[in-house]
């Protein structure tokens, strides 16, 4: 799940990831695979290649703060560009 989050008004948006089983809500709380920094707007693409990969394009003016390349089992790729 790609979302956009804000903890309140002295901070900017970032957009995040998380991997959830699918009977998993989100919670509130941090992207589990991928964060950004503040007041990013372009969401990455998400692509399942199989039940166990992933890649995520995503846009090189770009500032990660967070990203897991496995979790929960499943590897995920990080693809600078689009």
């Amino acid at each position: 799940m790609v979302f956009e989050r804000s903890c309140g008004a002295t901070t900017g948006y970032s957009i995040q990831a998380s991997i959830l089983d699918s009977d998993e809500d989100l919670e509130n709380e941090a992207g589990n695979l991928f964060v950004v920094g503040e007041n990013a707007f372009d969401r990455p693409s998400v692509d399942w290649v199989s039940d166990r990969e992933l890649k995520l394009s995503y846009s090189p003016n770009l500032d990660i703060q967070i990203f897991e390349d496995v979790r929960d089992g499943v590897k995920v790729t990080l693809l600078d560009g689009r």
